[in-house]
């Protein structure tokens, strides 16, 4: 079973992590009060990791074994077993309205979707 994700505990450990390995300056504080009120349902995973990897001190990226991934190389990984045989199953039925509606209908119970441009994304049910 899929769980949605929680993302005001994934903001709480955010906002841990940097107060405990993010280098303490002014302009840190003020990207840490930011972080606060940042609406975390429109955050990308993206923007995450390079954030993360431009603010950690190199000292506790090394200790804590954080290296950032691009999307490219998430989606060698992620594509042939999940995308991959979505996308086959899609061009399968799009002419067979019955099976397109069957494959949509499983698509919109699970609470990540995949983007035109194939990119999961979190649907925003709870």
């Amino acid at each position: 079973m899929v769980t949605p994700l929680d993302w005001h505990a994934i903001k709480e450990r955010f906002l841990t992590f940097a107060y405990n390995w993010v280098e303490a300056t002014p302009s840190m504080a003020e990207i840490k009060a930011t972080l606060e009120t940042f609406d975390w349902e429109q955050a990308s995973p993206i923007a995450i990791g390079s954030i993360l990897q431009s603010i950690m001190q190199p000292q506790a990226r090394r200790q804590l074994g954080a290296h950032y991934t691009d999307e490219t190389n998430i989606l060698k990984l992620v594509g042939p077993p999940f995308l991959d045989e979505l996308r086959n199953e899609f061009e399968r039925v799009k002419t067979k309205p019955k099976q397109l509606f069957a494959l949509l209908a499983v698509l919109t119970t699970c609470p990540l979707s995949i983007d035109s441009e194939g990119v999961m994304r979190h649907s925003g049910r709870d």
